[in-house]
């Protein structure tokens, strides 16, 4: 008599494999997806984080000697509204020449830019008006590489005099989706000699 299985051992062998490496696979895809939203959540609060750094401190890099300052050093340009018909934000600030640390003027002149991408999606970043070096170069100041203003990115909200303006910032990575709002102190006015503080 020969030795071997039975078609019911063998039946019975394979089901119980077919559950286990069908556990692991979903184990595995779980896994994989868990990983995934992690470096999603990860890379969407840096790149955020990013941004709102560059637009409170230096909105457009240093060029030509000089280095620029971002939305907190700004001010109202003679007493006029830094926000022009919700679609621009327009301030005046000192940068500081590195040569002598003296001030120079700067022109903060923000609005939105809107570009259709290869996907058919709608991309939109700010664009510095006051300083448009950053067309010079292929990677943008302002524009980290997934995070993108919200369709309602500008709340022009009068709040103690029209002294504090919001900046709503979208994100999204992998099927992630990360909101971001900035509130904006306007402290000052900047005149034409410069930056006068109220």
């Amino acid at each position: 008599m020969r030795g071997g299985f039975t078609l019911v051992e063998v039946m019975v062998t394979a089901s119980i494999m077919a559950v286990v490496l069908g556990g692991l696979a979903a184990l595995m895809l779980g896994s994989h997806r868990l990983v995934k939203g992690a470096y999603a959540e990860a890379e969407l609060s840096v790149q955020l984080r990013m941004l709102r750094e560059k637009l409170l401190f230096h909105v457009a890099p240093p060029h030509g000697g000089k280095v620029w300052s971002g939305l907190l050093s700004g001010g109202s340009v003679n007493g006029a509204s830094v926000i022009e018909g919700t679609t621009k934000i327009r301030m005046g600030a000192n940068g500081i020449v590195l040569l002598d640390g003296s001030p120079c003027q700067q022109s903060i002149e923000l609005v939105a830019h809107t570009e259709l991408e290869s996907d058919g999606s709608l991309a939109r970043w700010f664009v510095n008006d006051g300083d448009r070096v950053d067309d010079q170069w292929q990677r943008k100041h302002l524009r980290p590489i997934e995070g993108y203003l919200a369709d309602d990115w500008l709340d022009a909200t009068v709040l103690a005099g029209n002294h504090v303006f919001f900046i709503t910032l979208d994100a999204h990575m992998n099927g992630c989706v990360r909101r971001e709002r900035i509130s904006v102190p306007v402290f000052g006015t900047a005149t034409a000699g410069g930056f006068d503080a109220d």
